[in-house]
């Protein structure tokens, strides 16, 4: 045995005898869903639209012009514009590209403005756009993905 086989021996013995010992672990833990709050459009008390995100115990109001809000009562409703609006559209052409809306995130909240990121995936790879919260939170209500609220915001 030459003097670097010995001294990778006395270094990589106790590495070795670590992985070759009895690993005593836990059955791994099923995955958290993410939380997935409600989203209903509603008008405040001086009569301005806005989409709240959340239930009685968290919400997040988002202002929105009313067509938006109209626009996303159809969705929430299941209803089908007679011909497709924007976010229809835009839901449209990802579907034929093979992509698809895999969630809908209000990501953070700053200088009086949220921002919101549209996740997208194709089955294999995995992409973040980054959007207003409102137009993600729309897309995500047309293709029916979770909505998710960052604990920050």
């Amino acid at each position: 045995m030459n003097r670097h086989t010995k001294l990778l021996a006395v270094l990589a013995g106790p590495i070795l005898l670590c992985l070759s010992a009895p690993v005593r672990s836990q059955p791994p833990a099923a995955p958290e869903k993410p939380y997935t709050p409600p989203v209903r459009v509603a008008t405040d008390w001086m009569g301005r639209t806005l989409m709240v995100v959340g239930d009685e115990r968290r919400a997040v109001p988002i202002w929105i012009a009313d067509l938006e809000a109209d626009r996303i009562r159809l969705a929430l409703a299941g209803q089908p514009a007679p011909r497709p609006l924007t976010h229809d559209l835009m839901l449209n052409v990802l579907t034929e590209l093979g992509w698809r809306v895999a969630e809908a995130q209000v990501s953070k909240f700053e200088e009086n403005t949220l921002f919101g990121t549209l996740v997208l995936t194709d089955g294999k790879e995995r992409k973040e756009i980054d959007a207003r919260a409102s137009d993600a939170i729309a897309l995500g209500v047309r293709a029916r993905a979770p909505i998710v609220v960052a604990e920050s915001v």
